[in-house]
């Protein structure tokens, strides 16, 4: 039963995070904290403006185009592979000649705004408009990529779009994507192939998601990427040795400006230069990271809830808890393991069903104990008052039912059936058991209903105690009161039928001290009374006619003021050295 409930615990909670997906925002957070800070490819080089250019030139979007074509040609004489300009030239600009002519001599790549996205057309994402620079640039034939990062729901920046489409279908690769074909020497294609769920870019498969997008391996931020000052590269004052046959990217990193993204491996925002870095560092050597998705994600929690099924139900709790902590230990493990080797698994999740999962089986656990334990209350209070069931129970879950007992006060009543060998002659086997159990049933509800314990049957008699293992301060007189009880209602059952009159049951009631407690063996225990006070209530029994109830001297001492009792004399009885008075309750007021 366990088993089963795990299954469709699982079942329905994998479909719900597989449709819903509820915590996707603390699932990419868990993720996040998989990269480890490591350096970047040499051949990527940050040109950056810095708080040290801006201090020198101004504001970038104040300064002449002609700044940018020194640096560029003092990029072109250092011997650089190719340069991506992550810096927006939209609107034309008397030094656009002198800027041209810098591009024309060189390979580089400018970038373009993407504007008013309106749907991913083919996977690819497609905006109304892409801002491009003004066609007096254009003229030098530079490449055109796009510098767009999409960011999660939770603000972060995880992947970027390989291409984007304005509504003309003009196609725009990535800023880094046409930086790693520069770095090859090679020209990035007008149209990149993204019909399925990879990419091929000149020898790399690279795993793609939705929007045609790719995940972004960080490396880390600015102290991971070789650097240098942009106005240095204005003024040529930089060592042309740290940027020859690599590929140098240009964009703003000083403090407060350009556009800058919040990312997995930095408190603070990034800016988007050190975007383009890390993904360029991920192309070129080819870090790939491929998201297993919502059915991989799917398969998995089955397997772990299928793992689940299997052995918590077959184990004790505290194995149980050991193996929950082993299972979700093992299955973190093999996240960390398959991010290392460029997969990405869902961590949250799983772990959460491996949580959830024990819970249930906790449950059902204590559940089902507490149904064995009502169950064995609900056994008992045939026999005994539910209090008395009650206290036993809890005994055996703290572990008091041990052998030994110990020395109380107690109330003992003995009846016996008289003229049941006649009985036995006159009617069938079959009708003596019915009335012996119709007997039985009715002592036992008025001995549970005044508080007294069954302790045990012997063929026709019964024996049951008071004040034992539950205190019951009016023992003696609660025993009285359902020897009297039963008496009467017995009388009833036999009026009837005139062949049961001579079969009526005899009570003996005694009070003192006796030894209650376990008896038996570790294996075999058995909860009753023992001493000189349980004896004599035997014994007066033995000599109690049927439908009377007679009481021992200590009995009539604690219930004179509260029940009437007729004096019957002394009587010597079996191991008794002196006659012991004894009394008959009255059933009906003198």
């Amino acid at each position: 039963m366990a088993a089963l409930l795990i299954v469709v615990v699982t079942v329905a909670f994998s479909l719900f995070v597989w449709g819903v997906e509820p915590f996707q925002t603390w699932e990419w957070g868990l993720t996040d904290r998989l990269f480890r800070h490591q350096d970047a490819s040499p051949n990527i080089v940050v040109a950056g403006i810095d708080d040290k250019t801006l201090e020198e030139h101004g504001r970038v979007f104040d300064w002449p185009r002609s700044l940018h074509a020194d640096a560029l040609e003092n990029l072109r004489e250092a011997g650089v592979k190719g340069v991506a300009m992550d810096i927006l030239f939209i609107e034309e600009s008397e030094e656009d000649e002198e800027l041209a002519g810098a591009l024309s001599g060189m390979p580089v790549i400018l970038a373009t705004k993407p504007e008013n996205f309106v749907g991913s057309g083919g996977g690819v994402p497609t905006f109304e408009a892409v801002s491009a620079p003004p066609a007096s640039l254009q003229a030098a034939d530079p490449y055109l990529a796009h510098a767009h990062f999409p960011e999660d729901s939770d603000g972060v920046a995880r992947r970027v779009p390989v291409a984007v489409r304005d509504a003309d279908g003009q196609e725009y690769p990535a800023l880094s994507l046409a930086a790693l074909y520069l770095f090859f020497l090679q020209e990035p294609p007008e149209q990149l192939s993204l019909d399925g769920g990879s990419l091929e870019v000149l020898g790399r498969e690279v795993p793609l998601g939705e929007s045609a997008s790719m995940r972004i391996n960080f490396v880390g931020g600015s102290d991971r990427f070789s650097f240098v000052s942009y106005g240095e590269v204005i003024s040529g004052q930089f060592d042309p040795a740290a940027v020859r046959n690599k590929v140098v990217l240009v964009g703003e990193t000083a403090s407060g400006t350009g556009d800058r993204h919040q990312t997995p491996v930095s408190s603070a925002p990034l800016p988007g230069l050190y975007l383009h870095a890390n993904t360029l560092d991920t192309l070129l050597r080819a870090r790939f990271l491929q998201e297993v998705g919502g059915v991989g994600t799917l398969l998995s929690m089955l397997a772990l809830g299928a793992i689940a099924a299997l052995a918590l139900p077959r184990i004790n709790l505290r194995w149980g808890l050991v193996a929950t902590l082993v299972l979700a230990f093992a299955y973190a493990l093999s996240v960390w393991t398959a991010f290392d080797r460029g997969w990405v698994l869902a961590m949250l999740n799983p772990l959460v069903l491996v949580a959830l999962v024990f819970v249930v089986n906790l449950s059902h656990r204590v559940t089902s104990e507490a149904m064995a334990r009502r169950e064995v209350r609900d056994l008992f209070g045939r026999y005994i008052s539910h209090e008395v069931a009650t206290e036993l129970v809890e005994r055996a879950d703290r572990g008091d039912l041990r052998l030994g007992g110990e020395l109380r006060q107690i109330t003992v009543l003995f009846a016996d059936l008289r003229g049941f060998t006649s009985l036995s002659e006159q009617r069938s086997a079959s009708d003596v058991v019915d009335y012996l159990n119709r007997c039985f049933g009715i002592i036992i509800g008025h001995v549970v209903a005044h508080r007294g314990m069954v302790n045990k049957f012997g063929g026709d008699a019964i024996v049951a105690i008071w004040n034992a293992p539950q205190e019951c301060p009016d023992h003696a007189l609660e025993a009285c009161r359902a020897a009297l009880a039963s008496v009467e209602e017995l009388d009833h059952l036999a009026d009837p039928d005139p062949s049961l009159a001579g079969a009526r049951f005899g009570f003996g009631i005694n009070t003192g001290e006796a030894v209650v407690g376990n008896v038996g063996s570790l294996g075999r225990l058995e909860y009753t009374a023992i001493g000189d006070s349980v004896n004599l209530a035997a014994r007066i029994c033995g000599v109690a006619p049927g439908g009377e109830v007679w009481i021992g001297p200590t009995t009539q001492e604690l219930v004179a003021e509260r029940i009437s009792a007729e004096h019957l004399g002394s009587f010597s009885l079996k191991g008794k050295e002196e006659a012991v008075p004894l009394f008959r309750l009255r059933l009906s007021p003198p």
